[in-house]
């Protein structure tokens, strides 16, 4: 491997504990902030794994492990799906955008505006892959990037699991969130999703963040927040912060970032869900007391 590389714990969510490395020295922090993060979530995934068979490799391993990875580049997208009954299916594609000059998740976007052969190759790639690893009777997400210059399609990682974050915009665009799919195969039934029948074309979650640490003093009230998505219709609001809180001792955020709100939007296009947001941010009364350098 060579530098740029990413660190990241082997269980988190929310790219907690991930930390971008370009050097030895950043190498060294990374891995002392990806530590932290598991002497918070590692006893407990220690317990679940205990009554597990594990292959000896990962029993080995153990849960407080790290992973290095060479860092990739390109628009990076998540495809959902499902395996049962040896065939593999997929049912959505939704893509992750950042914060410019940021490694922190401004939006996820659906469906996705990556062209549809890359889509299609992208399919054929996860039912390989999944049909291998022999996922079987559960769902699943897999996270890509794609270099549109060099037309290279890269495999971040596998998730067993679909991704409750996309749960509405399926509800926002298909009418039905992604957890049927569970339900369904829980059931012993084929997942059979709706596709555009939900009241928007396309949809958005948006994070809304901020990179420095500080002390919330204000937070929106019901009432304001309520009256916000009526007057944006296809509007949900979710603050993610209360009075009082100091942002850096929150849990399950990335290493860059601070969430104090996610917003989903609905519209009929990217400038519409765009403008949406933006009506969001302006309306939505934040205070924080700045306290210190960001994370």
């Amino acid at each position: 491997m060579s530098y740029p590389v990413w660190v990241k714990p082997v269980k988190s969510s929310s790219s907690e504990g991930a930390s971008y490395a370009a050097d030895e020295a950043q190498l060294q922090a990374a891995v002392a902030r990806a530590r932290a993060t598991l002497d918070r979530i590692g006893p407990a995934w220690e317990e679940l794994l205990a009554m597990v068979e594990l292959p000896p490799e990962i029993a080995a391993a153990g849960a407080r492990t790290c992973l290095v990875e060479e860092a990739v580049t390109g628009h990076q997208f998540t495809v959902e799906g499902y395996g049962r009954a040896g065939r593999v299916r997929t049912y959505g594609v939704v893509d992750s955008f950042r914060y410019p000059g940021s490694s922190s998740f401004l939006r996820y976007q659906y469906p996705s505006v990556v062209p549809e052969r890359v889509q299609e190759e992208t399919a054929k790639v996860t039912e390989k892959v999944i049909t291998a690893v022999g996922l079987e009777s559960s769902t699943f997400n897999i996270e890509y990037f794609w270099d549109a210059e060099a037309d290279r399609l890269s495999l971040l990682e596998i998730n067993t699991r679909h991704s409750q974050s996309h749960a509405m915009l399926f509800t926002l665009v298909d009418g039905v969130p992604n957890h049927a799919c569970m339900v369904a195969l829980a059931l012993g039934r084929e997942p059979r999703l709706p596709r555009g029948a939900g009241p928007h074309r396309t949809a958005a979650k948006w994070f809304l963040r901020r990179f420095t640490d500080g002390v919330v003093r204000r937070v929106p009230t019901p009432d304001e927040i309520a009256a916000l998505e009526r007057a944006v219709p296809g509007t949900t609001v979710r603050p993610a912060v209360a009075v009082g809180d100091r942002l850096s001792r929150a849990d399950g955020e990335d290493s860059y970032s601070f969430v104090l709100a996610e917003i989903y939007t609905g519209g009929d296009d990217e400038d519409e869900l765009a403008a949406k947001y933006a009506a969001c941010v302006e309306a939505l009364c934040f205070q924080v007391d700045d306290v210190g350098e960001g994370p």
